[in-house]
């Protein structure tokens, strides 16, 4: 009889997901009522697709909204995380990098617009831009692109 172990090694990337996906089963999720379809894990946003529109949650006074707190002082919320990679840059001069993760259908391609439309938004915002001027090249791309 011959016997065969086997040996998985993991991607950091994909222990990241497996913690993640540990925390979420393991833990007892708080939904906010503003957004219920998102959740922190100590700083991590773990959101789920709503498919649909949810009028309000990712408009000009949202991002006015986070732009103004600290990450945990808001419900759980993309921008809220964006605002946190916008003060690291500007404030620590830290680089930064967002890992946006999930299955076909999940919402990364809207999340990075998302996040892409914040860090827009607070750099014209940064620039002195007139509110009337602040819609740029690369926010017109970031739009069509929806």
């Amino acid at each position: 009889m011959v016997s065969m172990s086997f040996s998985i090694s993991l991607s950091p990337f994909q222990q990241i997901n497996q913690t993640i996906i540990s925390a979420v089963k393991k833990t007892e999720l708080k939904m906010s009522s503003h957004a219920p379809h998102q959740t922190n894990i100590g700083s991590i946003l773990a959101a789920v697709n709503p498919y649909k529109q949810i009028p309000g949650l990712y408009d000009p006074a949202a991002v006015d909204l986070y732009s103004r707190h600290h990450l945990g002082e808001l419900p759980p919320h993309i921008f809220a995380v964006a605002n946190e990679c916008y003060r690291c840059l500007w404030k620590r001069h830290d680089s930064q990098c967002v890992l946006i993760s999930g299955e076909s259908g999940a919402g990364k391609t809207e999340s990075t617009k998302l996040l892409l439309q914040f860090l827009s938004v607070m750099s014209q915002k940064s620039a002195g831009t007139a509110p009337s001027e602040r819609s740029t090249r690369v926010e017109q791309a970031i739009v069509q692109s929806r």
